[in-house]
């Protein structure tokens, strides 16, 4: 059970998870005084860590359904939520700003239409606060269990994967993917005409113990999906992609719930095989129609021990 092999949700991740898939909201009562709010999202069957963070930092935990997609959603309201912003304000990365200027004005009574525009303009405002030089390993857990997402191509004439990990930002929150590509390589592109940024890169096996090493023993969303992928880098490759890939789609498929057991990790990894690279010989001969077009795949064997 996730309860067994996690602990209490460490500060430097809430801030890292709030950085990427929660929100800040100041917003204001009738009588125009201002409170905070602090929402955490995540997929309804990948929602224990919204459940972990109730547990040990309170909230109510919401059901919302957006189109076909099941959400938990948990609020952190009032004081409660002004004392925990406090407390992970210097561990934000991309927000800090922000929840200062939120801290700064809670309790205080605004006209709401000056109050509206305010806060837009606040959530925009160019970051002034120097960035870390590297991301702690606990913060970017909780960024990359958020906004993050590992996926494999796997080619069909030697059959070796390419892991791929992302990261997408709004354009005017782009710091922390900033800090990752700054540590780890990759690129970062544009997406939905310029409104959106994502963080991309391609690792090898050396690069993947790096970049999910550094963070997998604080992970909770994805740290069985980083454990796996950790397990077959072990072996200084991924040749055996189509194993590799079935055991992915296992575990992303599998809720992750505190209801839930976890996957047997072991089991898994152990179906996937430490290859011998293939040779360019060994590819065999490409079947070709009367045109000259390739209709068939190339026969792949092993390379010689």
């Amino acid at each position: 059970m996730l309860t067994n092999s996690y602990g209490k949700v460490s500060e430097k991740y809430l801030a890292g998870f709030l950085d990427s898939d929660g929100h800040i909201s100041l917003e204001l009562q009738p009588t125009g005084r201002s409170y905070l709010r602090l929402i955490f999202s995540q997929k309804r069957s990948q929602d224990a860590v919204i459940h972990m963070i109730q547990r040990d930092y309170g909230g109510a935990a919401i059901d919302r359904t957006v189109g076909t997609g099941k959400y938990t959603d948990l609020a952190i309201s009032g004081k409660q939520a002004a004392m925990i912003l406090e407390r992970i304000r210097n561990h934000l990365v991309v927000k800090r700003e922000y929840a200062q200027w939120c801290l700064d004005r809670v309790g205080q009574h605004f006209d709401p239409d000056e109050f509206k525009a305010a806060r837009r303009a606040a959530r925009r405002a160019e970051r002034v606060i120097a960035a870390p030089n590297y991301p702690s390993r606990k913060w970017m857990a909780g960024y990359f269990d958020g906004d993050g997402c590992l996926s494999l191509t796997v080619y069909a004439l030697t059959g070796n994967a390419t892991i791929v990990a992302t990261i997408a930002a709004a354009v005017y929150d782009t710091r922390g993917i900033e800090l990752i590509h700054k540590a780890f390589g990759g690129g970062i592109y544009d997406m939905c005409d310029g409104r959106v940024k994502q963080w991309r890169v391609a690792p090898d096996a050396a690069k993947v113990k790096q970049m999910l090493g550094h963070f997998v023993a604080d992970s909770i969303v994805k740290r069985d999906q980083v454990e796996l992928l950790l397990k077959c880098a072990a072996m200084g490759h991924f040749r055996d992609g189509n194993n590799i890939k079935a055991a992915m789609k296992h575990l992303k498929s599998h809720p992750h719930r505190l209801s839930e057991s976890a996957p047997d990790l072991n089991e898994l990894a152990a179906t996937i095989r430490d290859l011998a690279p293939h040779k360019r010989a060994d590819y065999g001969q490409f079947q070709r129609n009367a045109q000259g077009k390739i209709t068939g795949k190339a026969m792949l064997q092993s390379a010689p021990q």
